[in-house]
């Protein structure tokens, strides 16, 4: 169901229309193990193009909408699509990137009014639905990818995850005890996000019905909840926060709600404190998750309630993972209560990067996949996270996370956004102040001295006007550091340039 505009299709009609546009693709040379894009807003007809890509073996490679020229170009040379399923946006700038890089792919939009494209309505409508219809048998599901899967590129250039039909089910399989009979999902994730995927293959598999949004803003989250009466929601961590910081929430009936899944963006302590509080009586879960693993880890209110002194990790890990702690530096495994670099091990790990080899190989050490993730685990199997290894740093003999010192520049009442990265053995702090507000550097500098030890300092402030940005809204951490670290080259070449000018005008 859409929300917004209130159409529905029985599980019988997305059956009947996927087998339609099976046949169809079947019919244009498509066989098992090509590659089909999709990449549109969310709407009905996805999930139908979805179901017709794994009804032939297909491998769906969903592409957020919103993606610039540059990523999706990148993300097409590696893929090399047969077919693209697309809203009207990508299919102008697929078509553009098709002609420049040369590939040969047909583009099938779902925008009813094209005239350039074939559109997906009257593809469905070329087609009746075969009652002796086969689907493609999977020979070999743990090996064959069913879904190829594009990182947020936050810290290198996107890469593309292949989890294949074992790994995806095993991902499924995690949910289904969570519903039961016609209740409603609502789900904020786009289609290339897996919790979409997952969220897509519930309401085809059971009688839980899916809802989602074209266009949202915080007020009309709850007044849909309402309305619908929706008793489960996926949503990123970023977007409850501000629901919970925004929504005139006492005004709107929410009762309805038994359970809210936060993924995407992991939620602080206090974060999830906040919605537990604000959603009294509703089951609030949030995991520890990555695109190559899936979920790993599941904390729930009643930890929040119950079990208070475990609320700062973000739970056990699910049956069938396990997981080792090495030291940074020397790589040793690590026992309980020790922090060090996460690796995990389990059959939902995704096949590996999908043309990469390379990276694949680096990724894994022994079957471990490296997360790239500081943290422990206790005694009792909780799970503990301190930030990404890329954002730790080594300094008078401490090995720390640069989030300590954003966590504190964010109290700061004229900061908006701050970034912390080390270049040049400097720890420096970006940050964007809020709108009419102005604050000096050294006010900064002064403010966190008051707070941190003097190793967690940072060597200086710059203040910057935007970051750059994912298209989820997460920070481009390593697009960041490389304009930094240009700006710091810059004053170094002029500061030496000036002094060798100094130098000649004493000599003369």
């Amino acid at each position: 169901m859409e929300a917004t505009m209130g159409d529905t299709e029985t599980k019988g009609m997305v059956r009947s229309k996927a087998i339609r546009v099976a046949t169809l693709l079947r019919n244009r040379g498509i066989e098992e193990g090509n590659i089909i894009v999709i990449s549109s807003k969310n709407h009905l007809d996805q999930t139908v193009a979805l179901l017709a890509c794994w009804f032939l073996g297909a491998i769906v490679a969903p592409l957020h909408s919103d993606y610039d020229y540059e990523d999706l170009k990148h993300a097409v040379r590696m893929l090399q699509p047969k077919v693209a399923f697309c809203g009207n946006k990508s299919s102008i700038l697929l078509h553009r990137i098709m002609l420049d890089i040369n590939v040969k792919c047909t583009i099938i939009t779902f925008n009813e009014e094209s005239k350039q494209f074939p559109t997906f309505k009257k593809c469905c409508e070329l087609y009746k639905e075969d009652p002796n219809f086969e689907v493609a048998y999977i020979s070999e599901p743990s090996k064959q990818p069913a879904i190829i899967i594009t990182t947020l590129g936050t810290e290198t250039n996107c890469k593309l995850v292949a989890v294949s039909h074992y790994n995806l089910i095993l991902r499924y399989s995690r949910l289904i005890p969570r519903f039961n009979k016609s209740e409603k999902l609502l789900s904020f994730f786009p289609l290339s996000c897996t919790m979409h995927i997952l969220a897509s293959c519930l309401c085809f598999d059971t009688t839980v019905r899916l809802i989602y949004f074209k266009h949202f803003t915080e007020k009309s989250i709850c007044k849909h909840i309402q309305h619908l009466k929706v008793e489960h929601m996926f949503i990123d961590g970023e977007l409850v926060v501000k629901v919970v910081a925004n929504a005139p929430l006492l005004d709107y009936d929410l009762t309805s709600l038994k359970t809210i899944f936060v993924a995407g963006m992991p939620l602080s302590t206090t974060n999830y404190a906040k919605v537990c509080r604000t959603f009294r009586g509703v089951d609030v879960n949030t995991t520890y998750q990555t695109i190559e693993t899936g979920m790993m880890t599941e904390i729930g209110q009643e930890v929040f309630s119950f079990n208070k002194q475990k609320v700062l990790s973000v739970g056990k890990l699910y049956p069938g993972l396990k997981i080792k702690i090495l030291d940074i530096r020397t790589k040793q495994v690590l026992g309980a209560e020790q922090s060090g670099e996460i690796y995990v091990k389990g059959a939902a790990i995704m096949l590996g990067y999908y043309r990469d080899p390379l990276a694949t190989s680096k990724a894994f050490v022994k079957g471990f996949y490296k997360t790239g993730d500081v943290g422990s685990y206790d005694t009792d199997g909780y799970v503990y996270i301190k930030g990404r290894l890329s954002d730790h740093v080594y300094r008078s003999g401490f090995l720390f996370g640069l989030q300590d010192i954003e966590e504190v520049l964010k109290l700061n009442q004229s900061v908006s956004e701050v970034v912390c990265i080390e270049t040049f053995g400097a720890i420096i702090a970006c940050v964007i102040k809020k709108l009419g507000h102005e604050i000096k550097a050294i006010t900064l500098l002064d403010f966190v001295y008051d707070v941190l030890p003097p190793y967690k300092i940072p060597s200086r402030v710059i203040f910057q006007d935007y970051f750059p940005k994912t298209v989820l809204g997460v920070n481009r951490k390593n697009i960041i550091k490389e304009n930094i670290t240009k700006i710091l080259l810059e004053e170094s070449l002029m500061k030496d340039d000036s002094l060798r000018d100094d130098k000649r005008s004493m000599e003369s």
